[in-house]
């Protein structure tokens, strides 16, 4: 069985199937755990989460769904009708002009409601590895469910501590889980320089791969902007990447 985690999709459905062929995912032995943030970006949702509940029910192995903010949005205009500005300001429009829940059966409603309200908050494997969308403060069951949706304080720490890591100065964060897989803050933030250990796969312009700082991994790499989506293979660091979204949606700026 190889196990593979997935960074943020945001309705990029084209680089959801590439990656998902590219890998070679095994629907019989393999196992895929995603970071969340499936919906809000490109113009078609409704076509990303079918495919996933697709892959649910044809994967002997049951994929982990971990929910992001932009799924805890979704979730809320679901449940309650809540139509957040916020929300349609970032990637949320297209996401509610392609469901037209309002039109909608009831048994496909309550299709879509059970996906997004079973989502996991976290998750945490055999061999103590974390995946979560944000981050954390403390560790996974020791924050409120806002910080896994949100925090960027994780990412930003192993940013600034990665040389230290490196040096043998752990820090307590860290050291309680073996690696920890997460997306929520876009690599494309950073541009790729030549003392980053990103620059032999990225060597002009805004970072479209993995980072990996301290014992974290980022695998948020653009896909809801401009970038790619990734597929790692989480024992062997091996990935494989969409196509970059504004060749796949050339007419839409995604988020």
């Amino acid at each position: 069985m190889r196990r593979f985690v997935i960074g943020d999709i945001h309705n990029n459905y084209k680089a959801l199937k590439q990656v998902i062929e590219r890998s070679n995912y095994n629907y019989n032995e393999d196992l895929l755990i995603f970071l969340g943030d499936y919906v809000d970006g490109y113009s078609q949702a409704k076509e990303t989460i079918d495919f996933l509940l697709e892959l649910q029910e044809k994967s002997i192995n049951k994929p982990i769904f971990i929910m992001g903010n932009h799924d805890w949005w979704f979730l809320q205009y679901l449940k309650y009708g809540t139509i957040d500005r916020i929300w349609l300001n970032n990637g949320g429009d297209t996401t509610f002009k392609d469901f037209n829940v309002t039109n909608m059966l009831f048994e496909e409603k309550e299709k879509y409601f059970n996906f997004f309200n079973n989502l996991h908050y976290y998750y945490k494997d055999d061999d103590n590895n974390v995946f979560v969308h944000a981050g954390y403060y403390y560790g996974v069951g020791k924050d409120d469910t806002n910080t896994y949706l949100w925090d960027r304080y994780l990412w930003f720490l192993a940013l600034e501590l990665d040389s230290k890591w490196k040096n043998g100065d752990k820090n307590k964060i860290f050291t309680q889980y073996n690696e920890v897989f997460i997306g929520h803050t876009t690599t494309m933030n950073w541009v790729a320089k030549p003392h980053y250990p990103e620059y032999e796969n990225n060597k002009t312009g805004r970072i479209t791969v993995p980072m990996n700082r301290c014992n974290v991994w980022n695998l948020d790499t653009g896909a809801g902007y401009r970038g790619r989506l990734t597929i790692m293979d989480i024992d062997s660091k091996e990935y494989w990447q969409s196509d970059m979204a504004i060749l796949l949606y050339p007419e839409e700026k995604g988020r």
